[in-house]
């Protein structure tokens, strides 16, 4: 059988101390806004279908329901200044021109999407990986030029690879070390331990990946190239450990295929291949080349056209066209070549190239990562070069699960930087931009995704009553990514819907403003494409509550006359520099009790949160004529009981003050009502 060999030129073992991070703000796209944190918009905004609309002020109902419908548009939330709000359109571009036709619009925009920038990480050695972040400094005595890195820190605004799976096909990997612990894919239908091939793969206990060259499960690494190059695809971030990888949040698949010489068999590789795409990798790396071109491999290859292989091209310096390296030379849709990069953008002088078989650069000389043992070593060759694309093609499966090989592979080369070095010697003519590739596969995915499709309607429980709760529940959708709430309320006639801004969560709290609106819930399924809302059906409309009668007196207790009078106002508490949500608390029921022959006042509201309850009823103008009781009001309806003394008894008029104090920093609530008795 023909033998592969790994594709390091060298490994110089140089360690480095702990170098300082350098903190990013880079604009992406537009605007910088600071709140809190640092604020970009992004720049995939052509893909948004949500809208933002301000109307004029003398705009009526109706006309912004003919507005919006002319448009193709539907309301989604109103929004804080008068006459903005929210809309989702099938046809965005279609909508602003209808929308900015409108007179009664004032204008309308795109909502883009914010998010906050990523700061370096936190890993000690991050400053020499030069490959992620290219500042101009000195690797291994050679000054680099700024800029010429892959763009990692602009990708990681994006997504860090959570979800996507990297198989490496190598020598193994020392999963002791904690930069690739943390990362270790487990599959999840294997019991450890217990001698038995519990998922019938035909491999006992394949817990974190299999040897091919034993047989076995041992995947330690007894070379130290598998190693090297785990890490630099897919080691954690923000540890305060050595690297990072190009997708810090992707999992690891160890996979042996060669033995501690460096070398094994095409028949191991192509078997690896097949057994990391039936584990569920969507991209598996191979550092790895030889001069056979194997029908085996080929096969092994072709049977998983949604896996992707990146591969290196070899460090021979010579042209693959005319001495083909494989798996490289393949030319089917999943495979990805790869040549080596310097710091300075050139091709690196040991790489191989070919203008039509290899299809970009990525950084190969010099990369600093893991060696087994815990150590952080240099080494170049187009085998460093190519967990980088490897990595970023997780990235791109991250954040587009739905796009193919093909796809990623057409984008990889259309997003790579131009440079002079590598024009003509590469497909692409430059080297790998993450942060453009995964700008151009959103854009590709959002474009050709349908939006989520509505399979069922939520329903809503509870009685429209102020002072109830309704609960929505239910509710389905086809192809969305991600669900949320939201409530609108409407005219009784079911029109003029308006969405209730601070309510998301699936439980409604009534309160007096909502009386005669009725009412809907929303459930909202997104994904890549945009949202789609699946709307229950209108309750009745909301109703005062239905005060419970008191209890019958006796001879000497006399028939009361309540009379309610309800204020309601927030005050403020002193959190210094924290901002205050406001928070609401309403009296809804205050009557005479007479609990064990003693004569209590029962009173009952809602509250807008948890918090520390205190009920006092006085006897307006009397000295010290006070009765308080005090307790915990949880979110939602409160009962107090609070007992009456002989002077509060007798009063002709009481004052009932409820007092909540939230537990979270929030604005306290204040609601009063005086009851006159005869």
């Amino acid at each position: 059988m023909t033998r592969v060999s790994p594709t390091a030129a060298t490994a110089r073992r140089r360690r480095r101390g702990p170098q300082p991070t350098r903190r990013r703000s880079r604009l992406v796209g537009g605007l910088i806004a600071l709140f809190g944190g640092l604020l970009v918009f992004s720049d995939n905004a052509a893909a948004s279908r949500r809208l933002i609309v301000r109307f004029d002020p003398a705009a009526r109902a109706d006309q912004r329901v003919e507005a919006r419908s002319r448009a193709g548009a539907v309301a989604l939330k109103a929004l804080a200044l008068p006459g903005a709000e929210a809309v989702l359109a099938e046809d965005p571009a279609g909508a602003l021109r209808a929308l900015r036709r409108d007179p009664s619009v004032r204008y309308a925009e795109v909502d883009e999407r914010v998010a906050v920038t990523t700061a370096a990480p936190n890993d000690p050695a991050f400053s020499s990986l030069w490959g992620l972040s290219n500042t101009g400094q000195t690797i291994n005595g050679q000054p680099g030029t700024p800029g010429q890195d892959i763009r990692a820190l602009d990708a990681w605004d994006r997504t860090r690879g959570a979800g996507a799976t990297v198989a490496v096909l190598d020598t193994g990997a020392d999963l002791t070390i904690g930069d690739l612990a943390t990362n270790a894919w487990t599959n999840p239908a294997e019991i450890p331990g217990n001698g038995i091939d519990d998922d019938a793969d035909g491999k006992v206990d394949d817990v974190h990946g299999w040897s091919f060259v034993t047989d076995t499960t041992n995947i330690s690494d007894d070379n130290g190239h598998g190693t090297h190059v785990s890490g630099t695809a897919v080691a954690a971030a923000d540890n305060r450990s050595g690297i990072v990888g190009v997708a810090p949040q992707a999992r690891l698949l160890t996979v042996k295929v060669l033995d501690g010489s460096g070398s094994g068999y095409v028949s191991a590789v192509a078997d690896g291949f097949d057994y990391a795409a039936r584990e569920g990798a969507q991209v598996v790396n191979a550092s790895l080349s030889g001069t056979t071109d194997s029908t085996y491999l080929r096969d092994a290859i072709s049977r998983h056209p949604d896996v992707m292989l990146v591969t290196a091209a070899g460090n021979d310096a010579a042209n693959v066209e005319q001495t083909p390296h494989y798996p490289c030379s393949y030319t089917l849709s999943n495979v990805v070549c790869v040549a080596a990069s310097t710091n300075t953008g050139g091709l690196a002088s040991f790489s191989d190239f070919g203008a039509t078989s290899v299809d970009l650069g990525a950084p190969g000389q010099d990369i600093r990562s893991w060696t087994p043992g815990g150590g952080l070593v240099y080494m170049s060759g187009t085998s460093m070069a190519s967990p980088h694309v490897a990595g970023a093609v997780a990235l791109a499966k991250a954040l587009a699960p739905s796009a193919t090989p093909s796809a990623i592979r057409s984008a990889l080369i259309a997003s790579a930087r131009p440079t002079a070095d590598m024009a003509g010697r590469t497909v692409a003519g430059g080297t790998l931009d993450a942060s453009a590739l995964l700008s151009l596969i959103s854009g590709q995915a959002a474009a050709s995704m349908p939006l989520p499709t509505i399979t069922s309607i939520p329903t809503i429980a509870g009685e429209p009553v102020i002072g109830q709760t309704l609960t929505a529940q239910g509710g389905s959708f086809q192809d969305a990514t991600s669900t949320t709430w939201s409530w609108q309320s409407c005219s009784p006639q079911g029109d003029d819907c308006q969405t209730l801004t601070s309510a998301t969560e699936p439980t409604l709290i009534l309160g007096p403003e909502l009386s005669g609106r009725t009412l809907r819930a929303a459930l909202n399924g997104s994904n890549e494409a945009g949202t789609r809302q699946a709307f229950s059906t209108l309750t009745g409309s909301v109703s005062a509550p239905v005060l419970p009668s008191s209890p019958s007196p006796t001879a000497d207790q006399p028939t009361e006359t309540l009379s309610p009078s309800t204020l309601i106002w927030p005050t403020r508490d002193a959190v210094p520099r924290q901002a205050l949500r406001p928070s609401t608390i309403r009296l809804l029921i205050v009557r005479r009790t007479h609990p064990r022959g003693r004569t209590a006042l029962r009173v009952a509201g809602t509250s807008s949160t948890a918090g520390r309850l205190t009920v006092r009823v006085c006897a307006p103008g009397a000295a010290r004529s006070c009765a308080t009781m005090r307790g915990r009001s949880r979110q939602g309806s409160w009962t107090s009981t609070v007992a009456l003394g002989p002077r509060l008894r007798s009063a002709p008029a009481l004052l009932v003050t409820a007092t909540l104090r939230p537990l979270a920093h929030e604005a306290s609530a204040i609601a009063r009502r005086r009851v006159r008795t005869p």
